[in-house]
């Protein structure tokens, strides 16, 4: 099985944010309108509009995106409720290390 590795920039950002170490990675998604995605964001991971247009344009641009750190069930949860979105996302560990 292939490992997921969690860009150095995505580990910096969230390491002092947030006390868990589950990330919820976002995937460019090529099948489903901006603002379809946008609002799935939105509302599955409660974050703000300004946010979730962040989020959804540097997955479109780098691949993949942090969306959101928090404990692995929670993130799941959010995972799932994308997916059945058809909107692709990963719940990884923050430790993997990327050296």
């Amino acid at each position: 099985m292939e490992k997921l590795l969690i860009p150095k920039t995505i580990k910096n950002t969230t390491k002092n944010q947030v006390g868990n170490n589950w990330h919820l990675l976002l995937w460019n998604d090529d099948v489903n309108d901006m603002l379809d995605v946008i609002q799935a964001i939105y509302s599955v991971c409660k974050l703000s509009k300004q946010q979730a247009v962040k989020i959804m344009k540097e997955a479109h641009e780098k691949g993949q995106a942090f969306a959101k750190a928090g404990n692995r069930k929670e993130l799941e949860a959010m995972q799932q409720a994308l997916s059945q979105r058809n909107i692709g996302a990963s719940v990884v560990r923050e430790d993997i290390d990327n050296s």
